[in-house]
């Protein structure tokens, strides 16, 4: 079992390693990785806000139109009575100046 057991000089060269990769990374990656992080945030809060914005303003949407539906309702519904009534009204009209045979 000597593959389990690290030497001394092993453990020793690859602190070193990992000590170099950590200040290279730290050093050049880390600031573009935390702003990158940020600007995605960012990006991610406005779409929120935009989607938010949008939803009030369909409610607003739906709301007038609801409105709108119910105040023309009582004109619709008068409507057709008014104009079934004129249209009676003239077509008795038109019967009676036609002449008889």
């Amino acid at each position: 079992m000597e593959l389990f057991k690290p030497e001394f000089g092993l453990v020793f060269w690859m602190f070193v390693a990992f000590l170099c990769l950590y200040c290279i990374l730290a050093k050049w990656a880390w600031p573009f990785i935390i702003k990158s992080m940020e600007e995605r945030a960012d990006l991610i809060d406005k779409g929120v806000a935009y989607a938010q914005e949008a939803k009030a303003q369909l409610d607003n949407a739906k709301d007038e139109a609801d409105h709108l539906v119910a105040s023309s309702r009582p004109i619709s519904f008068a409507m057709p009575a008014r104009c079934a009534t004129r249209s009676s009204r003239t077509r008795v009209a038109r019967l009676q100046s036609r002449p008889r045979r």
